[in-house]
């Protein structure tokens, strides 16, 4: 089943080539770091054990100092699956987490869930909790739903303080075979911090798709086509930015 973000990912992996950080800016305004240097190995020991090990040197630009700040990263992570229940524990540089991922439920509506913690020693942690469910065939539509809450502490001085909890929200309806309807949102428990829609026809390889992105005021209209006889893929997309020319980043 389709996700939410699943429906265009294809068409923007083409169109951005993954140049921008669309974690940090979903207007697609914030620059991704370019690695330099991207070196790893995985294994699997035995059954049910996975280890990965990554080590990258990028570069990111430094819009407020006009410049190029170099980072080095490493990362290990061990995965662990006992049952049904599978455990992903993950050491970077200045920060560890612990992932606890289980099915909730198997029946006609199949549901999935995990917990994190994610701990920046002296800094930083964060607790999140998501929730997946795949809805059983109704009438020819099928809808799959992710649903997840966070919450982020951070430190001063010997006390802990925590910020606003964070309820993410996204759904995506599959009806007619080849129609999809999703909707995403943000909301900090007072006020919506993020929203945006979209919808997309499938046509055999290609996809058609439009949608409004209300938290950065633009809607957009795009198409992803696929000529199979000559092995070759391309993405367009137009957007229509509602905001005022001093609110423009780009």
């Amino acid at each position: 089943m389709t996700s939410y973000d699943d429906m265009i990912s294809d068409a923007n992996g083409i169109m951005y080539q993954g140049k921008y950080d669309h974690a940090a800016a979903k207007d697609n305004s914030a620059l991704s770091a370019f690695k330099l240097w991207n070196f790893g190995f995985k294994a699997a020991p035995k059954a049910g054990v996975s280890i990965a090990h990554a080590y990258t040197k990028q570069q990111s630009w430094n819009g407020k100092a006009n410049k190029m700040d170099l980072a080095e990263k490493n990362s290990t992570k061990l995965g662990m699956k006992h049952a049904d229940v599978k455990w992903d524990v993950a050491f970077a540089n200045d920060k560890y987490s612990v992932k606890v991922a289980s099915p909730l439920s198997d029946a006609d509506w199949k549901a999935d869930g995990d917990l994190t913690w994610e701990e920046k020693p002296g800094k930083s942690r964060k607790v999140e909790a998501n929730l997946s469910v795949e809805s059983p065939d109704m009438s020819g539509a099928v809808a799959a739903i992710n649903l997840g809450v966070n919450q982020s502490y951070k430190k001063s001085g010997a006390e802990w303080a925590a910020d606003k909890p964070q309820v993410n929200f996204d759904a995506c309806v599959n009806f007619e075979k080849d129609w999809f309807v999703g909707v995403a949102a943000e909301h900090d428990t007072e006020e919506a911090s993020g929203l945006e829609m979209q919808a997309m026809k499938r046509d055999g390889d290609n996809k058609y798709f439009m949608g409004y992105d209300h938290s950065n005021e633009f809607a957009k209209l795009g198409c992803l086509i696929k000529y199979s006889e000559k092995n070759f893929t391309h993405a367009y997309e137009a957007r229509y930015s509602l905001k005022s020319e001093a609110e423009k980043k780009f």
